[in-house]
């Protein structure tokens, strides 16, 4: 009976994390210039401009999302949006 609880620890300790991550790609625009910059982030519109303070006169939109299906930790790079491939 011991031996089949060390082997099931055994097995749930080999198993390696995985997880999945949203990706955002936001449009922020200069009303006053009309100057636009695109940029992807694991942030929302709300909260990257929680994190990040934009220019004054600067308005940021939600443009695309798309699922990331690994684990981005580490300093990874954001899965690229794969309606693009």
């Amino acid at each position: 009976m011991k031996s089949i609880f060390a082997l099931l620890a055994l097995l749930l300790l080999t198993f390696t994390a995985s997880a999945e991550y949203r990706a955002y790609q936001l449009l922020i625009t200069n009303e006053e210039s009309g100057a636009e910059r695109s940029i992807t982030s694991i942030l929302d519109d709300q909260q990257y401009r929680e994190f990040y303070t934009l220019k004054p006169g600067e308005t940021i939109q939600l443009f695309n999302t798309w699922m990331c299906y690994h684990n981005g930790s580490y300093g990874q790079p954001i899965c690229p949006n794969p309606k693009n491939q």
